[in-house]
């Protein structure tokens, strides 16, 4: 019971799902143990490579990844999420982040 209650206390506490957009474009957050992750919502036009390919994976530890291998850091700032990646470049996507990892990754 005392290692259920010390794991069940490291998990982060999220919402399990979320809308966040980025140029237009709807983005699907999921929340799972490990962070979120940003799908586009509308897969109707999409191929399954199209859209693993603009899948980012926002972890625990306010890392960023990417079907390219491209990593950065992300946070949270009032109704913005901005992902910033190594070499520079800068997304931002409207929506608000919920639970502990607002929290954790804020600005």
């Amino acid at each position: 019971m005392l290692a259920a209650a010390l794991f069940g206390a490291m998990m982060p506490q999220i919402a399990t799902s979320a809308t966040l957009l980025r140029e237009g474009e709807a983005f699907s957050a999921t929340y799972n143990v490990h962070g979120i992750v940003l799908a586009p919502a509308d897969e109707r036009n999409l191929s399954r490579g199209e859209r693993q390919a603009r899948t980012i994976y926002l972890g625990v530890g306010c890392d960023v990844l990417n079907a390219n291998q491209d990593r950065g850091r992300w946070r949270w700032s009032g109704q913005y999420v901005f992902v910033e990646y190594l070499d520079g470049r800068t997304e931002r996507y409207v929506g608000r982040i919920e639970g502990d990892l607002a929290e954790r990754c804020a600005l």
